[in-house]
């Protein structure tokens, strides 16, 4: 499910339908909600941060400023936490 919704997500982001693009993102991270128990939580996070990444995009092109921040912050902090899993592992 994760893939077909980022797949979808990605190729309306770059058609410039934003708004169906988030419509897809969050599918996409509602199935990460789901396969985080089925699968390594840190693959999932891996997914999560292009998500969020994508999002931030959307929503700076879309001029909604407030939820381009969060995004961007949301992002940013999912990169630390794959950082610190990549850090453990080895």
């Amino acid at each position: 499910k994760y893939t077909v919704h980022n797949s979808l997500a990605k190729n309306l982001f770059e058609k410039g339908k934003y708004t169906e693009s988030l419509s897809e993102i969050k599918l996409a991270e509602k199935s990460l909600d789901d396969w985080n128990f089925q699968q390594k939580l840190s693959d999932a996070d891996r997914y999560r941060a292009n998500l969020y990444d994508l999002s931030y995009k959307a929503y700076k092109i879309m001029g909604n400023y407030v939820l381009a921040l969060v995004y961007l912050e949301k992002a940013i902090a999912q990169k630390d936490v794959n950082l610190r899993n990549e850090i453990d592992k080895n």
